[in-house]
């Protein structure tokens, strides 16, 4: 939020030397402040001690970063830090706070022209998905590691899909237990001991 003075300090303000290097200004704002033109009290400060308090009018912004398209945008799109980039500018109104970190990675809903501002819900939710690399009935490793130590066993059946770092079930083939092991690619899914 920034605060703007409108009009110059009143006249009282006179008796402050405005040219002292440890002198601030802080805006009381209501708590239901409206973004615009409002009359608050403006608190004089002095090595951080109060000097007096001035009414004045100020024009209240809300500045926000925001994420916009750099570029086309086709919609099923992943963002990315080659089509989107980060400004900080003063709003009109509130709006989402997604941030970039926020929106990279996910996949544009609809086609997004350039300097178009990205909010959430031009947005899928969820993360663009990496591929499925294991898939119900696939055969696959089971490791299993602790302080060193590696345990193999070479023979299992995955019973769900799974991507990477997703948890699935799978069964052990030879003693058709069902184990909870989390994937690491196509053909191996570790799991805890």
């Amino acid at each position: 939020v920034e605060v703007v003075l409108l009009r110059p300090l009143p006249e009282r303000s006179s008796e402050i030397d405005m040219s002292r290097p440890n002198l601030s200004f802080r805006p009381y704002l209501p708590p239901n402040a409206q973004l615009g033109n409002l009359r608050v009290k403006v608190g004089v400060f002095l090595n951080d001690r109060m000097e007096d308090v001035l009414p004045v009018s100020v024009e209240v912004r809300l500045f926000q970063t925001v994420v916009r398209a750099a570029r086309p945008i086709d919609r099923g799109a992943v963002l990315d830090k080659d089509n989107v980039h980060v400004e900080r500018v003063a709003l009109t109104q509130r709006m989402d706070g997604s941030t970039a970190d926020e929106m990279l990675g996910k996949k544009a809903r609809r086609a997004l022209a350039p300097g178009s501002l990205i909010q959430e819900r031009d947005v899928d939710n969820g993360l663009a998905q990496d591929p499925i690399l294991i898939r119900p009935r696939d055969s696959v490793r089971l490791v299993a590691r602790k302080r060193g130590l590696t345990v193999i066993v070479s023979s299992a059946e995955a019973l769900q899909a799974g991507r990477r770092g997703d948890t699935i079930q799978v069964r052990n083939t030879t003693s058709k237990k069902i184990i909870t092991g989390r994937v690491v690619d196509q053909s191996e899914v570790e799991v805890a001991f």
